[in-house]
């Protein structure tokens, strides 16, 4: 190969994993197959946008670093080391191995 198509290659490469690895997200849909789910059970009926406790903390799956990142300790705080979350039912135990292990994986977005 020449010189010129290696050069080349090399800045796709650099710009392709450059804008796929580090975009900042601002507004970006919380996908997540394991949290997202118990984030829509057990909290959206209360805390979504009109619901009673919306005030106390507003779940938003659509705006994931205001609503999730922006309270995660607070949201992990209550409601797996105090579990004083959901108030009226109780998450099961794997649901909560689930909440967990996305927790400590640094609660990705999918």
């Amino acid at each position: 190969m020449k010189k010129t198509t290696i050069a080349v290659l090399l800045m796709c490469t650099t710009g392709i994993l450059f804008q796929t690895g580090c975009k900042k997200s601002t507004n970006i849909a919380f996908t997540n197959a394991d949290a997202k789910p118990i984030f829509d059970k057990y909290c959206a009926s209360c805390h979504a946008s009109g619901k009673a406790n919306a005030g106390d903390w507003l779940y938003d799956a659509s705006d994931y670093d205001g609503s999730i990142k922006g309270s995660i300790n607070d949201i992990y705080q209550t409601v797996y080391v105090r579990r004083s979350m959901p108030r009226g039912s109780s998450i099961s135990a794997a649901e909560l191995t689930k909440f967990k292990a996305w927790y400590d994986a640094g609660y990705p977005t999918n």
